[in-house]
């Protein structure tokens, strides 16, 4: 892949990206053993919050589609997490947020992503990556939380940063083009708006599907291509 530094989820020393954040967020939350957290995620998310609990001694709780792929939610299961599958409708994403807000307001459980220090723990990520001044930056958005966490970390280096935001309708852990996660109290820090307040200009936004790309680690390459001194990041890279 000439010009281009593509990191993958699954090639990190000690676990994926997902991992690394999940366990840092656990980390710093502090919970006694025997707490329960919960999370909605689309697939690999849920695998490393249930994975980083499991180490933890903490009990999880975990929202995906139905559409997960099968092994990765007999992972999350083995992990021992209580896995909760959702139609991939937005009522039923919009039921699942309001469950996770009703019981983050009545301490029933720790909500990670409300506790929201995501961006922080993948920026701690970032400072751990030897890529130099990168020039453009290649990511799937499901969350946005690492295309903004890795964006604003590079751009520090290079503030002529040039951001590559893919969506999908039917490519694992992608957000369709038009959802949104603005729901019971959210932030949505991935909707292509609020990127693009972040980044204005220099973000570019692609729509692909499984037409033509086999998953999203595919569709990172396919943008990468013809780009100098570049980083593609693929949170569900193996």
């Amino acid at each position: 892949m000439p010009g281009g530094h593509l990191v993958l989820g699954g090639r990190v020393q000690g676990g994926s990206l997902k991992y690394h954040l999940m366990d840092a967020l656990l980390a710093e939350a502090d919970l006694p053993a025997g707490s329960l957290v919960a999370d909605l995620s689309a697939g690999l998310g849920a695998v490393a919050l249930a994975q980083a609990a499991r180490r933890r001694k903490l009990f999880c709780r975990v929202y995906v589609p139905e559409s997960a792929p099968a092994a990765a939610v007999t992972t999350m299961r083995e992990a021992g997490a209580d896995v909760r599958l959702c139609p991939p409708t937005m009522d039923a994403l919009a039921a699942a947020l309001t469950e996770l807000a009703v019981g983050h307001e009545s301490k029933e459980f720790y909500w990670t992503r409300q506790n929201y220090r995501t961006c922080d723990a993948y920026r701690g990520l970032a400072e751990g990556l030897t890529v130099g001044r990168p020039d453009h930056l290649v990511a799937g958005v499901g969350t946005g939380s690492s295309l903004r966490s890795f964006g604003g970390f590079f751009q520090e280096r290079n503030p002529a940063l040039k951001l590559h935001a893919i969506l999908s309708s039917d490519l694992g852990g992608l957000r369709p083009p038009g959802m949104t996660l603005d729901f019971a109290g959210l932030r949505d820090v991935g909707s292509p708006e609020e990127l693009r307040g972040v980044f204005g200009d220099r973000l570019q936004t692609y729509t692909m599907s499984r037409e033509h790309h086999a998953d999203s680690t595919q569709a990172v390459l396919h943008v990468m291509e013809g780009l100098q001194n570049a980083v593609g990041i693929s949170v569900d890279g193996r």
